[in-house]
């Protein structure tokens, strides 16, 4: 438990995938103590003196906690304005020494100073639902630097999952990263349907999967794949 309260600022790059696990490590903290109080900081503003006045003074933070690369400067910017200790979910794009404390999956390589906490995969919430043995997910990544992607062969292997199955409802679901006319390849199956990132909430992925019996990721989407499991 905390002895006093603690002020979290909680680094926000508009990505739900990093936020989700920003939100996991804060739900975990909140488990342990109610004497946390969190702010939001979006890091696209610009962090100069003007942007720095604005921010919550009278809440200097004890924890500066974030995930994407689009927050570690601002982290460290108001580390030095401000104090705190930086906590980074991810492996950075700048030296980890920079950093009081960073969570980083397995998968990834990188130079211990100390400072390092490896993970299975990237910190996700858990909720323990009872399961709907009809329902299924179907997740979509994209391109990436790790993997080839292949339409064609992508909607074959969603044919063969929503046809050797029938009694399952599967809910087809792309993702930022996915080409923009991948669901429209995708035939309007009996079973199936189809939902884009862009047209449901950011709470509509996580309740399908507290619910869903059944899913399938495409093997470059890490972070949904640790969701599901």
């Amino acid at each position: 438990m905390f002895a006093k309260q603690v002020n979290i600022w909680r680094f926000v790059d508009g990505k739900v995938g990093h936020e989700k696990q920003s939100a996991a490590l804060i739900e975990g903290l909140k488990q342990i103590s109610s004497a946390v109080m969190v702010e939001d900081v979006a890091p696209h503003l610009r962090f100069g003196r003007h942007t720095l006045r604005k921010l919550n003074q009278e809440l200097p933070p004890h924890l500066l906690i974030g995930a994407g690369h689009a927050v570690h400067l601002p982290m460290l910017r108001c580390k030095l304005a401000f104090g705190g200790k930086t906590v980074l979910l991810m492996k950075p794009s700048l030296p980890s020494a920079l950093f009081n404390l960073l969570y980083v999956p397995l998968h990834d390589t990188i130079q211990n100073f100390g400072n390092v906490v490896r993970t299975n995969g990237p910190l996700c919430s858990v909720k323990l639902d009872e399961k709907a043995h009809d329902q299924g997910l179907i997740l979509l990544g994209g391109p990436s630097k790790h993997f080839a992607w292949d339409p064609q062969q992508t909607c074959s292997a969603i044919e063969s999952i929503v046809s050797a199955n029938p009694t399952i409802q599967w809910k087809i679901c792309d993702s930022r990263r996915t080409p923009p006319n991948l669901l429209e390849q995708i035939p309007a199956y009996q079973n199936s349907s189809k939902h884009s990132w862009n047209s449901v909430d950011s709470e509509f992925l996580q309740s399908q999967m507290s619910v869903a019996k059944w899913a399938w990721v495409t093997i470059d989407s890490v972070s949904m794949i640790y969701e599901c499991l």
